[in-house]
């Protein structure tokens, strides 16, 4: 598309939009939803269909709090708390699944050092729960994961403790919700995640656990009899926080990740060649205090990135999984307090999955929606011009002069991150006035841009040859989404051209002098 402005000898409003639709070819980006605040120590969060209207709702659980609710999805990123117990004493993990064979949903806790509980809450199909035990002797329960383990057509639990003996169990459900405990192995101490998979393909579903003061990540492999073989995986991933399963490298075996809270915050996946060998990929960067892990195809390439947090560096983050091995980071939020634990789920219907996480320093869960924007804002060069020697308004070759570069901001699709506009040039002064105030000085640098805002760069007294080019730069923090464009302007002749390369649909500006 091709724009004639005329310009006369004075400061002529121009208007021609250089960022915006398409700009970006698709990038994800994570816009927060706070679901709840004030909710002292919360350390877990799922997700699934509570109430059956086929919306994914939320469920989570608070240790100070004593509490246990799900948030009922009325669309649109619209959710209503409700009560599952108010009375669970330090609650640490939830978990979801259909105890009792009746195609709903209920739910699963563990009560920690306070009650050394395992309970279950049936689900009435409308959101409403009545408590069970499991067991009142687990003695610092950690977590809990519900799969039919041996395959009779209803769910069990498994379990992992904190402190006290049984490390890791599993309670076998005989179909009339009463549960037989199935101890593992008790020579464990602080047993914090237990998980379950068919890890080597048999078609039977395997148990993987990990113990924070062994340094150890081991499965069990299950004969199809649940008789278990236990299997180290290492004993050398300081503070072993977290696992999960998933095929990342897509040659049909499936993976092991982790989370270690130690050692600079290690996020890993352990490759299985098959055999059940495993051998660590560690990503970069370490999270300090890593907490959580999980695998989830976040940019829908139909390709498993891996996704975590650490609760020392308020950090959430997702690695996209380019294939071959190869991964690159992204990182959501970095002051999201205590990050503990991660999940996703496509919790707007929008074909896409959202992200969510439980933050025990900062006591609130957090949703971020996933949004596959074209877009960090909408930008505008609304007008510019040149100044020759003698206040001129024509440059020849050889000449000093200056450039005036006149920007709108209209729109900024991101209101929880800064957005930043960097203008460079070869061989030049640069200056920055935003809404009449200078930035900057004498070397190029940066400002925050916001809705609403002008912009003016100035390139300062510089001799031109036969053009100059300044190249401009748009970033957003911390999720780090770049766009960029250069504007050069071609000199000595009559009509200056100035052109914007970069803009979506190569618009040109011509200036005529008269």
């Amino acid at each position: 598309m091709f724009y004639l402005f005329k310009i006369h000898k004075s400061l002529t409003w121009l208007s021609m939009l250089i960022v915006g639709i398409n700009s970006l070819n698709g990038q994800n980006y994570f816009f927060d939803h706070v679901i709840k605040n004030n909710y002292t120590w919360t350390m877990t969060v799922v997700t699934g269909d509570i109430d059956g209207d086929s919306l994914v709702d939320i469920i989570g659980g608070a240790y100070n709090n004593d509490t246990i609710y799900w948030w009922k999805n009325n669309g649109n990123l619209s959710f209503t708390q409700q009560l599952v117990d108010g009375n669970f004493g330090g609650c640490r993990v939830v978990d979801v699944g259909d105890i009792n064979g009746d195609g709903k949903l209920d739910v699963i806790a563990t009560a920690g050092t306070m009650d050394d509980e395992i309970c279950w809450w049936e689900n009435d199909g409308i959101g409403n729960f009545t408590e069970h035990l499991v067991t009142d002797s687990f003695n610092g329960g950690h977590t809990v994961y519900a799969v039919d383990l041996d395959r009779d057509g209803d769910e069990d639990i498994l379990g992992s403790v904190w402190g006290g003996s049984c490390s890791f169990a599993w309670f076998e459900n005989d179909g009339n919700q009463n549960f037989t405990e199935h101890p593992l192995d008790s020579s464990y101490a602080q047993c914090s995640c237990i998980y379950a998979e068919d890890i080597n393909g048999d078609s039977f579903t395997d148990i993987i656990g990990c113990s924070f003061a062994s340094n150890t990540i081991l499965w069990w492999e299950n004969d199809g009899n649940e008789n278990f073989t236990e299997h180290i995986i290492t004993s050398n991933f300081s503070m072993a926080h977290w696992v999960y399963a998933a095929d990342v490298n897509n040659d049909n075996y499936m993976d092991i990740l982790g989370a270690a809270y130690g050692g600079g915050g290690i996020i890993g996946w352990f490759e299985n060649d098959g055999n059940e060998n495993f051998s660590l990929h560690p990503l970069s960067p370490n999270y300090a205090g890593a907490t959580s892990v999980y695998a989830a195809d976040l940019n829908g390439d139909s390709i498993v990135d891996i996704l975590a947090c650490g609760e020392t560096d308020n950090r959430i983050g997702w690695w996209e999984n380019n294939g071959s091995d190869s991964f690159s980071h992204h990182l959501i939020v970095d002051t999201l307090g205590g990050a503990s634990h991660v999940t996703a789920d496509d919790m707007d219907q929008d074909q896409d999955l959202d992200v969510l996480c439980a933050a025990r320093f900062q006591n609130n869960i957090v949703l971020y929606e996933n949004k596959d924007i074209t877009d960090i804002c909408d930008l505008h060069l609304i007008n510019y011009w040149v100044r020759g020697p003698g206040g001129s308004y024509h440059i020849l070759p050889g000449e000093q002069g200056s450039i005036e570069l006149s920007f709108y901001c209209d729109t900024v699709y991101s209101s929880a991150q800064d957005i930043y506009l960097m203008a460079t040039v070869d061989n030049a002064s640069i200056f920055f006035i935003k809404d009449s105030s200078y930035f900057g000085g004498a070397n190029p640098g940066d400002t925050i841009i916001n809705s609403g805002d002008r912009i003016v760069f100035e390139v300062a007294d510089t001799v031109l040859t036969s053009w100059v080019e300044v190249n401009f730069q748009i970033y957003s923090s911390p999720q780090s989404l770049t766009d960029s464009f250069s504007i050069r302007f071609l000199v000595g002749e009559v009509p200056d051209i100035c052109v914007v390369n970069g803009d979506p649909e190569g618009n040109y500006v011509q200036k005529y002098i008269q």
